[in-house]
């Protein structure tokens, strides 16, 4: 009884893993209005230039160190 449980808990788990994977292929890309939402409209256009630079430059810094 033991081993079964184990076994389906295992197939389980690599079940989990491999979806988890799965979804990470779906990234999606940035654009424009990748990096913020403003639904409300209360965003500068200086805030929001200031949060995509930031986050353009933090992408450029995160992909020199990503394993392709």
């Amino acid at each position: 009884m033991k081993r079964t449980l184990s076994a389906i808990l295992c197939a389980a788990l690599c079940l989990v893993f491999a979806l988890a994977g799965a979804a990470r292929a779906d990234v999606v890309k940035p654009n424009d209005d990748f990096y913020y939402y403003d639904d409300a409209g209360v965003m500068t256009d200086a805030t929001r230039a200031m949060i995509y630079y930031n986050n353009v430059e933090l992408q450029k810094a995160a992909s020199c160190h990503r394993r392709g």
